[in-house]
């Protein structure tokens, strides 16, 4: 007997994924054979099996992007061969991208949440994009897993621009965090008076400042 199925992502109109393992197991848990992976079209096929119980499992899956993959479906999935059923087919998972919470918190010069509005943008350079705006000092994003993110932000009025941080998402995270400061920007009041040579102030009098 056979046992195929088909692997895709998790979009509206799902698509297939290549290169996907999938390795076969009979009723005691044993491994049956080679595992397989997946073709052009998400396909596998086990041939030449004995009528029996077995289940198919998938393996997390790296794309060439370094995204990491796990299934969304039942995995193992069971699948019988019987003397009237011996091809079983649509043996079938879906997988979708593993992904964490990265946390971004937005601060002063001294480390308190800056309550100033900004917009936080999260990116990799796969294509991954996204903007937030927070004025409580803090901001959530829910990142792929296994690649690094540049998180950036605007500058408030009054503040000094941030350092953009990189940050490196491992496979295996569970989550993530990023701090950006904004350190204020000093000013002083100067009060400018004109007078002649008696002591007399002067109106219309124009004055500049200049910074050292």
């Amino acid at each position: 007997g056979s046992i195929s199925g088909k692997v895709t992502d998790d979009a509206t109109t799902p698509n297939p994924i290549q290169g996907v393992e999938v390795t076969l197991y009979d009723s005691t848990g044993t491994k049956v054979g080679e595992s397989v992976t997946t073709n052009q079209d998400g396909e596998y096929t086990f041939t030449n099996l004995d009528i029996g119980e077995y289940s198919v499992k998938v393996s997390d899956y790296t794309d060439s992007n370094s995204y990491v993959w796990q299934t969304t479906s039942t995995n193992p999935k069971d699948a019988d061969i019987t003397a009237t059923a011996s091809v079983v087919s649509d043996v079938n998972f879906t997988m979708a991208k593993k992904t964490v919470t990265m946390t971004v918190s937005v601060v002063d010069g001294s480390d308190n949440a800056l309550t100033e509005s900004v917009d936080v943008t999260v990116t990799d350079g796969n294509g991954f994009t996204d903007t937030k705006t927070t004025s409580t000092g803090s901001v959530t994003f829910t990142v792929p897993v296994g690649v690094t993110y540049t998180v950036s932000d605007t500058t408030p009025d009054g503040y000094k621009p941030s350092t953009s941080q990189s940050v490196p998402v491992a496979a295996d995270a569970t989550s993530a965090s990023a701090t950006l400061k904004h350190t204020k920007i000093n000013t002083v009041t100067i009060t400018c008076y004109a007078k002649d040579d008696k002591g007399t102030l002067l109106s219309d009098v124009t004055f500049k400042v200049y910074s050292s």
